[in-house]
């Protein structure tokens, strides 16, 4: 998320230029997206505009600041489940040598602060037990499904008034509804 004053005339005593924070907001979402992938820690990672879609874990990021400098960025990482499971602000300061090696060109000088991330975000995911990594993929698989039948699909979720939502039952693999759903999903994370 770019965090970008609504006003316009709060844009320069914040010293946000809009464009360049949006498009760091997506520059930071694939560096992270990018480790992720490399540890092959996921079974998949992906940038999306929004947090509607359906994933085990979404990591969520927010600008706090970044003015060539500084940068710090607040990271959220809830589960499909509706618990939160990280909320930390990273910071990281770009010393006047790493700006003015010549030998660093082409390098990202901003990538400590994306290995802090993504190795926060790996430990997490690693040191979840096996049975919140089964629960989260159920509900996952649930909560698409019930987003095309929520009237068969949505009784093997509950949704506590915390927005938290757990698992009542789990649809046996012979149900060939859910089959069809599930490789409809499959294809869906193909696109």
């Amino acid at each position: 998320y770019p965090n970008i004053p609504d006003d316009p005339a709060k844009y320069t005593a914040s010293g946000i230029w809009p464009e360049l924070r949006r498009t760091e907001a997506n520059r930071f979402a694939v560096s992270i997206q990018d480790l992720l992938i490399d540890s092959k820690v996921f079974e998949s990672v992906r940038v999306m505009p929004t947090s509607e879609a359906t994933a085990s874990l979404f990591v969520l990021g927010k600008i706090i600041t970044s003015n060539g400098e500084d940068v710090a960025v607040e990271i959220t990482v809830e589960g499909i489940d509706g618990k939160r499971y990280l909320k930390k602000v990273y910071k990281h300061r770009v010393d006047d040598y790493s700006i003015n090696d010549p030998r660093r060109t082409g390098s990202d000088i901003y990538k400590p602060i994306f290995v802090d991330i993504s190795e926060d975000i790996i430990a997490l995911a690693t040191g979840l037990k096996e049975s919140n990594r089964v629960d989260l993929k159920r509900i996952e698989n649930i909560r698409f499904a019930a987003a095309f039948q929520p009237e068969y699909f949505g009784s093997y979720l509950t949704q506590s008034r915390s927005k938290k939502y757990s698992l009542v039952s789990y649809p046996d693999a012979s149900d060939e509804s859910f089959q069809r759903i599930l490789d409809l999903k499959l294809k869906d994370q193909m696109l």
